[in-house]
Formats: structure tokens, sequence, C-alpha cells
């Protein structure tokens, strides 16, 4: 499995988690599409999906099983080359 598909699943199973609020599930599939297209290069994808990530990390609404997996995925992210 690739770095990109394990990221894939993480943020998948963070959308399908309903005890997170919609609005950090709606974030979390932007952030999917945006790593997903193809033709924004690479770090200009990873910039903003970090930034989104980052925003969703400072939210503190965002519960904390959920900011724990936010944090995994970014990590995951930075590490994406």
């Amino acid at each position: 499995m690739t770095e990109l598909e394990q990221l894939f699943n993480l943020l998948d199973s963070m959308d399908q988690d309903y005890s997170i609020p919609r609005n950090v599930r709606r974030r979390v599939e932007n952030v999917k599409k945006i790593l997903s297209d193809e033709s924004v290069p690479k770090d200009l994808r990873k910039a903003n999906a970090l930034e989104i990530l980052d925003d969703l990390a400072n939210d503190p609404n965002v519960p904390m099983h959920a900011r724990s997996l936010i944090w995994n995925a970014m990590g995951q992210i930075e590490a994406f080359a």
C-alpha cells in the first residue's frame, strides 16, 4: 500500500466517523479532493491540504480523538514525497 493510499484510508475513516462534526468531515473530504487533483503541482496540493488540516487541528470545537487523527494525517502529508 502506497503512502497516498494509507493517507486516503485515514481520511476516509475520518470522513465516515459520525462522532466527528459534519463541518470537519466536509473539510476532510475537501482535503482528499485537493490531494487527488493531479493538475496542481504536488507541493501546492500539500500546502493547501496542510493549511486546512492545521485550521481544523486548532479549532477548539474539534473532539480530541479527531484532532489526533488530523495530526496523524498532517504527518503523513508532510512525509508524502
